[in-house]
């Protein structure tokens, strides 16, 4: 069994993400709905004793749905950004799982890329900066 929550996030006041987690729900009854409101859910995990490990993300697109577009005030068909994450714990079991909706006039993803390799087999590589290299270790 697993807790659903869905949240809108605002910048100024204006919708630009539409979130949907899903936590066990043993890890769940550690925190009340008005904490969920106000807090990040990964203080909430770590919290309740979550030891986060990894995730796995995936970035795409889609169409909004009606309600979907009615929470983020825009149109029935509209494009939207999708990230969906896959948290982890140390001992490897899923811990949380994201679908985040991101109106794409108010968000976006950056990295930067390094050329790798040699002839031929040239080619980009995210950079990792030495801090989250550390972490990643």
């Amino acid at each position: 069994r697993v807790q659903a929550a869905v949240r809108l996030r605002l910048v100024e006041g204006e919708p630009f993400s539409h979130l949907t987690t899903w936590v066990p729900e043993k890890i769940a009854e550690n925190y009340t709905e008005a904490e969920l409101a106000t807090t990040p859910l990964f203080r909430l995990l770590e919290r309740s004793g979550v030891k986060v490990d990894a995730a796995h993300q995936t970035v795409g697109a889609t169409l909004a749905s009606p309600d979907v577009a009615d929470a983020l005030g825009i149109s029935i068909g509209a494009p939207l950004l999708t990230l969906d994450r896959v948290v982890k714990d140390e001992a490897g079991r899923g811990v949380e799982y994201l679908s985040a909706l991101y109106r794409p006039d108010m968000f976006r993803l950056e990295m930067t890329l390094s050329r790798v390799g040699a002839g031929d087999g040239r080619h980009w590589e995210p950079v990792i900066e030495p801090a989250r290299r550390e972490a990643a270790e």
